[in-house]
């Protein structure tokens, strides 16, 4: 968290996090220590442009741990790269994917949808503290 906080004071979004892309120490000293890799798809903010999401053009993120305001075509904010952090918790928290379907398409539409009911109903059985944290 404190990583994205930081490039988030730097004006930087990530657009890509996922679980492949956190590295993790060997040490159990440093296990609080994860790191953020991967930026081939990070951007300045102010730079960053509306696109409309298309699976036949090339975009930034991971469906499933994308910003369902990014699939709508909308520029990244500072809330984008925490939404990401959210899927990985979720993904954590529950051994699940926060969206799951048969094809790219269905997790797609899920994504974009994020359907806050329905995933709130799958943390019951979490403290509100880690709901909060998640949602």
């Amino acid at each position: 968290m404190l990583s994205v906080d930081f490039m988030g004071l730097k004006g930087i979004t990530h657009r890509d996090i996922h679980t492949h892309n956190l590295l993790f120490p060997k040490s159990h000293a440093d296990m609080f220590n994860i790191q953020i890799g991967d930026f081939g798809d990070a951007a300045f903010i102010a730079d960053c442009e509306q696109v409309p999401f298309s699976l036949s053009k090339p975009y930034h993120g991971t469906p499933g741990y994308i910003a369902p305001e990014l699939l709508m075509g909308q520029k990244p904010t500072l809330k984008t790269d925490i939404f990401s952090i959210g899927a990985i918790l979720y993904k954590i928290v529950t051994m699940r994917n926060l969206f799951k379907g048969p094809d790219l398409k269905t997790i797609i539409r899920k994504n974009r949808e994020c359907n806050h009911a329905k995933i709130e109903s799958k943390l019951k059985h979490c403290t509100p503290d880690c709901r909060d944290l998640i949602l």
